[in-house]
């Protein structure tokens, strides 16, 4: 990753916005530890044989865009997407943690990081929550 893109997601989101979501990158820093936190929102129902290929371009996304290996995925969407998106990730990434609205924090859902291991709660950043809580109509 470029260090100005590195400056970039440190402070701000990075969108990419194409059929059938928009996905928004930034980078966290929780604890010391750093994480691509990567929310996706559909605009529409995804239909199940989309969804591999869909879950390999955004995996594809977040290692080409950033050194990082620790990733937070966040986004309203059929569990069978994360399943799918986690296998896309899972060769490549040190650590993987879903964020739960109701938790207000990421669970680490699988880890290959020394010392760290599934079930790990990850406290959000106060300022980043409201970008991941859907909001009620």
């Amino acid at each position: 990753m470029s260090s100005k893109l590195a400056e970039i997601m440190e402070r701000s989101w990075i969108t990419i916005d194409t059929e059938p979501y928009t996905i928004k990158l930034r980078k966290v820093n929780v604890d010391g530890i750093e994480y691509v936190l990567a929310h996706f929102q559909l605009k529409r129902p995804l239909q199940v044989e989309e969804a591999p290929e869909l879950a390999d371009f955004v995996a594809t996304t977040l290692l080409s865009t950033t050194r990082i290996r620790r990733f937070i995925i966040s986004g309203a969407g059929p569990i069978w997407f994360y399943c799918m998106l986690l296998h896309a990730l899972h060769g490549s990434a040190e650590e993987i943690a879903v964020f739960d609205p109701k938790l207000t924090a990421a669970v680490v859902v699988t880890t290959h990081a020394f010392g760290r291991k599934s079930g790990t709660v990850i406290k959000i950043p106060e300022d980043i929550l409201p970008e991941l809580i859907a909001k009620k109509p």
